[in-house]
């Protein structure tokens, strides 16, 4: 049970990390790179804190992933293609333990279903994949490689839905669609359409990052929550 101070304290935290969203997506609009470099790794970084404060468990694995997500963010905002690659890297293992993290808390019960919920989410990002013309050759594995973990978590958190429509799995639903919108948008805009220059990409892509990580966060406390009553 949480708390009136504590319940106090995460309305004020929610309020700074959606203000400072706000003022993060504002910035990747405008281009003001040195607002971009405070309010992107913030982000995850206030996300931590909510989370310390909401949680009875305190899990390392959302600290660890949210600090891949803070690496990831920073490497992704100068536009050069060694930061570029290194950013894929971190965020190729954010995924990973992000996926671990999801398969541990919910599990598969319909192994079937998960596949019949991946094999979709896959072929459309192979496709962009076979259709891209600015792919570096170093990039190519690490890529092939999210395909496959973002395939995998969306065919988990489909299945989970479909299976179970609950508090949980909505928040896991909302949360896998959203990281599906954003790595659709960030392979166009890094590799689809490079030679072109879009400036609300860069906004919408905040606008899913933002979403997306918040129902991470409310689909792990709905998880604990879930888990300790049962217990």
């Amino acid at each position: 049970m949480i708390g009136k101070n504590e319940n106090n304290s995460l309305i004020v935290l929610t309020s700074i990390f959606f203000i400072n969203a706000v003022l993060e997506i504002s910035a990747e609009y405008f281009q003001f790179k040195w607002i971009i470099y405070v309010t992107k790794p913030l982000i995850p970084i206030i996300l931590m804190v909510l989370y310390w404060v909401s949680s009875a468990v305190k899990n390392r694995l959302f600290f660890l992933t949210l600090f891949f997500s803070v690496i990831t963010n920073l490497l992704f905002i100068p536009k050069n293609e060694m930061f570029l690659f290194y950013g894929i890297l971190a965020f190729t293992i954010h995924r990973i333990i992000l996926l671990y993290y999801v398969y541990k808390t919910v599990k598969v019960r319909s192994y079937k279903l998960f596949v019949l919920c991946t094999i979709p989410l896959l072929t459309i990002f192979i496709y962009l994949l076979i259709e891209s013309y600015y792919l570096p050759a170093n990039s190519i594995p690490i890529l092939i490689l999210q395909i496959f973990l973002i395939g995998i978590f969306g065919g988990i958190a489909v299945s989970e839905y479909i299976l179970e429509d609950s508090k949980q799995s909505s928040y896991l639903m909302i949360c896998a669609l959203l990281f599906i919108a954003l790595q659709l948008v960030i392979f166009i805009e890094k590799y689809f359409l490079k030679s072109v220059t879009i400036e609300a990409l860069r906004p919408i892509a905040m606008s899913l990052n933002v979403i997306a990580f918040y129902s991470f966060y409310k689909f792990i406390i709905a998880s604990e929550e879930k888990k300790l009553n049962n217990d």
